[in-house]
């Protein structure tokens, strides 16, 4: 058990589990293969505290193997709600356990098109330092 009050958590919907499965099958981390196999004993719940709740969810994993992440959200992705705003959805573990799907719009409006694996774009924050290098101004 990962300790926390199990009660309310129900099974994964296929689209959540789908989601998570783009979250993870994007590229390789620190970490990733664990958080896979903890996709197969994770329940979810509705996180109630959030206002502006986009489906946002707890989760829970039974006897996890801890993922060794480097970060407390390793991988997220966005995609563009129908109107052009941005959509966020970040993937959060703690202590080596996944624990949270975080789905929040930039402008913190009501979703239009909830979160679908086709439309997200993954990135992890490894994975985005490889694709743009910043230089501070003066240095070479």
């Amino acid at each position: 058990m990962s300790g926390k009050n199990d009660e309310g958590f129900r099974a994964l919907q296929e689209r959540e589990r789908r989601i998570l499965e783009a979250l993870l099958g994007h590229h390789p981390f620190d970490g990733r293969d664990e958080l896979l196999d903890q996709l197969g004993s994770a329940t979810a719940r509705m996180i109630q505290e959030y206002d502006d709740n986009y489906s946002s969810i707890e989760l829970n994993v039974v006897s996890p193997t801890r993922a060794n992440v480097k970060y407390r959200v390793p991988v997220e992705a966005e995609y563009l709600d129908d109107d052009g705003v941005p959509v966020w959805v970040l993937l959060h573990v703690r202590n080596g356990v996944m624990c949270e799907l975080e789905i929040c719009r930039a402008d913190g409006r009501p979703l239009i098109s909830p979160p679908s694996p086709e439309r997200l774009e993954p990135f992890s924050a490894k994975y985005g330092l490889g694709m743009r290098v910043v230089k501070k101004p003066g240095s070479s």
